[in-house]
C-alpha cells in the first residue's frame, strides 16, 4: 500500500518523472509539479487518491480517459501527456505545466478582475474546446468549475484542465459522487443512466456563471444539502443579486440551470456564439463614451474654425471702419483729434458700442488706465469659451473648455444607475455629494481629453468590507475600471480615484513612472476640489503641485509637454 499521496517528498522519482513540489489537490488527486527527466520538461503530474486506486474499475476508467484526453489537441485543453501506474503502486497522469491562476484563485483573491469582458471571453473559449471535445471525440469534461479553468500567464488565454477524468455516478448505484457538490447537475445526482451528452457540463457550466456574476453560488450549505437543493429547490434570481446585468444574460444563464436537461442549450456552438454577441456589445458600450467624445471634438473643431473665420472678418470690417473714418475725418479737416480721444473711439469699436455716443458708464473724463479696463475685461470673458493655447500668456486664463452636456449627462446617468444596489447602505447626503464630484471630475476628463489624454471609464462600483480606508480605482483592462468605495470615506476621494485611472490610461505615452501615480491622483483631487468649492487644500508635499504652482491651466500645458513631468519621473 503507498504511502499517503499528499505527503510525497520531493526528489522523489515516479515512472521517470521527479517530483519538485506539490501545486493543489483535487477531488480524485493530487497535482504536483514533477520534471520529467527523459525530456528534461516540466509537468503537472496528477497522483489519483489511494482510496480510489483501491476500486479496480475506477482504475479501469482512469486509464482508459487519461488515454483518450491524450488524444486532444486544442489551444484551449491542456495537453495531456502519459498515464499509468507505477511500480510504488500509485496511479499517475501527466499533463502540460500552465503557468497562471485558476479562475477559483482569482475569484478568492482579485474578485475586481472578474469584469464581463473577462467572463465572456473565457466562456466562448470553454465552449469552444467543450464543442471540440464532443464534436471530435465524444468527450465531456464531467466537472466544470472555475478550479478547473487556468489562466496562462503567458498568453492570457483559457486552459481547461482535467478533462475527460472528473465522473459523476449517482448514489443510487451507491457510488459516490466525484463532481464537485456545488456544481453538479440533478441528473447526475439522481444517479440516471441515460446519455445526456454535453447537457450536465451545461448546467455546471451555468452555476459557475452564476457564482462569477453576483459572488456566491446558488445554492450554500453541507454538500448533502447542497446536492438536494440542485434537485428540488429554485436559486434566487440571479437579477435579484446583480441589478445591473442585463436580462437576457440573465435569462440565458437561468436556461442552463433549468433542472430539466431538455430545457438547457443545444450545442456549445449555440453557447459560444451567445457569448461572442455579448462580449461584442460590453466591448462597443465601453468605447461609446470615448466614440461620442471624438465626435464631439470633432466638431468643436469644425465651429472653433467656422468661428475663427467669423473673427477673421469681424477684425478686417472694424479695421476697415477705422480706415474708413480717418479717411473722412481728413476729408472733412477737422480739428487735431488727441490721441487719447483716438484710443477711446477704437475701445469702443472693438467692444461693439457706438463711437459718437459712447454709454453713460464711460466719459471723457475718465483716466487713460480706467479706459483700458474694458478691452482688457473683453480679452478674459472670450478666453472662458476657448482652450488654452501654447503660449505663456494663456497660462493665466481659466481653463474651462467646452465639453459636449449630452456626452456628460449620459455618463452622468450611467454612473447613477450603478449606485443604486447601495442605495440603502450610502447617506443620501454622501450620495448628492458624491454625484458633485463625479460629474465635476467627468466634466474635467472631457476637457483634457483633446490634450490627446486617454480616457477610462467606470464600469463597476462596489462597496469595500474595510469601512475605514480611501476610495480606491481598480483596472478592469485598457478602457475601464472599478471604484471601490467604503463607507466613510469622503466623496472627494472620488476625484482622487479617478485620477489614479486617468493615470493609468496615459502614463505610458506620457512616459511617467508608477511611483507619480498618487500625487497624480492628488493633484487631480485637488483641482476638483478648487473648482467645487473656490479653494483647494494645497499639499507641500505633492511635487505635481509644485510644479505647477497648484494652477490647472499650467497642469494642462505640463500634460500636453510632459517633459518637465518625465524629469519628476526620473528625479527619483
Amino acid at each position: 500500500m503507498p504511502i499517503q499521496c499528499i505527503q510525497i517528498p520531493a526528489g522523489t522519482v515516479l515512472a521517470g518523472y521527479r517530483i519538485e513540489s506539490e501545486l493543489g489537490r483535487g477531488n480524485n488527486g493530487v497535482v504536483y509539479l514533477a520534471r520529467q527527466e527523459s525530456l528534461d520538461r516540466e509537468v503537472a503530474f496528477k497522483v489519483l487518491l489511494p482510496e480510489l486506486a483501491a476500486e479496480p474499475g475506477y482504475v479501469t476508467n482512469f486509464l482508459r480517459e487519461a488515454r483518450l484526453a491524450a488524444r486532444l489537441d486544442h489551444p484551449n485543453i491542456v495537453q495531456a501527456y502519459d498515464a499509468g501506474p507505477t511500480s510504488e503502486g500509485y496511479y499517475y497522469f501527466a499533463m502540460e505545466l500552465v503557468i497562471g491562476p485558476s479562475l477559483e484563485d482569482i475569484r478568492r483573491t482579485s474578485p475586481e478582475k472578474l469584469t464581463f469582458d473577462l467572463i465572456f471571453r473565457l466562456s466562448i473559449e470553454l465552449a469552444d474546446a467543450l464543442e471540440y471535445a464532443w464534436s471530435v471525440h465524444h468527450m465531456t469534461h464531467g466537472d466544470i468549475k472555475p478550479g478547473n479553468l487556468l489562466i496562462s500567464q503567458e498568453t492570457g488565454g483559457l486552459k481547461l484542465a482535467d478533462l475527460g477524468l472528473a465522473r459523476v455516478s449517482g448514489s443510487r448505484t451507491g457510488d459516490d459522487i466525484m463532481a464537485t457538490p456545488l456544481y453538479a447537475a440533478p441528473e447526475l445526482i439522481r444517479g440516471e443512466k441515460t446519455d445526456f451528452g454535453i447537457k450536465s457540463d451545461l448546467y455546471s457550466f451555468g452555476v459557475m456563471l452564476y457564482e462569477l456574476l453576483c459572488g456566491s453560488p446558488p445554492f450554500t450549505g453541507s454538500p448533502e444539502k447542497v446536492l438536494e437543493q440542485h434537485l428540488y429547490a429554485t436559486p434566487q434570481p440571479l437579477l435579484t443579486r446583480n441589478p445591473d446585468l442585463e436580462p437576457k444574460l440573465v435569462a440565458f444563464v437561468e436556461r442552463l440551470m433549468d433542472k430539466d436537461p431538455a430545457g438547457r442549450p443545444e450545442s456549445w456552438q449555440e453557447v459560444g456564439a451567445f457569448f461572442s454577441a455579448m462580449l461584442s456589445s460590453a466591448r462597443n458600450n465601453s468605447n461609446e463614451t470615448i466614440r461620442a467624445i471624438i465626435s464631439s471634438e470633432k466638431k468643436r473643431r469644425s465651429l472653433r474654425a467656422v468661428a475663427g473665420w467669423l473673427i477673421f472678418l469681424l477684425v478686417l470690417a472694424v479695421l476697415g471702419t477705422v480706415v474708413f473714418l480717418v479717411f473722412r475725418l481728413q476729408q472733412l479737416e477737422p480739428e487735431p483729434i488727441h490721441p487719447q480721444e483716438l484710443d477711446e473711439k477704437l475701445i469702443h469699436l472693438e467692444s461693439g458700442s457706438d463711437p459718437e455716443n459712447p454709454p453713460s458708464s464711460r466719459v471723457s473724463a475718465e483716466t487713460p488706465e480706467k479706459r483700458e479696463s474694458p478691452v482688457v475685461q473683453q480679452q478674459e470673458v472670450s478666453s472662458e469659451s476657448t482652450p488654452p493655447r501654447r503660449r505663456r500668456s494663456g497660462l493665466q486664463r481659466l481653463f474651462n473648455p467646452p465639453v459636449d452636456e449630452n456626452v456628460l449627462e449620459s455618463e452622468n446617468r450611467r454612473i447613477q444607475r450603478l449606485f443604486q444596489s447601495f442605495h440603502s447602505q450610502l447617506p443620501d447626503a454622501w450620495r448628492r455629494e458624491a454625484f458633485l464630484v463625479l460629474n465635476e471630475s467627468l466634466r474635467l476628463m472631457l476637457q483634457l481629453y483633446p490634450l490627446d489624454m486617454a480616457l477610462k471609464r467606470v464600469d463597476r462600483i462596489e462597496l469595500s468590507p474595510n469601512a475605514n480606508e480611501r476610495i480606491r480605482w481598480i483596472s478592469n483592462g485598457p478602457v475601464s475600471g472599478t471604484l471601490r468605495i467604503p463607507r466613510n470615506a469622503s466623496p472627494l476621494q472620488i476625484a482622487g480615484a479617478l485620477g489614479a485611472g486617468l493615470f493609468e490610461a496615459n502614463a505610458r505615452r506620457l512616459g511617467l513612472s508608477e511611483d507619480l501615480k498618487s500625487e497624480f491622483a492628488g493633484a487631480f483631487q485637488y483641482f476638483i476640489e478648487e473648482r467645487l468649492t473656490g479653494k483647494g487644500t494645497p499639499d507641500p508635499d505633492n511635487r505635481i503641485l509644485r510644479l505647477c504652482n497648484h494652477s490647472l491651466p499650467v497642469f494642462a500645458l505640463m500634460l500636453q509637454e510632459p517633459r518637465q513631468l518625465k524629469s519628476l519621473s526620473r528625479s527619483r
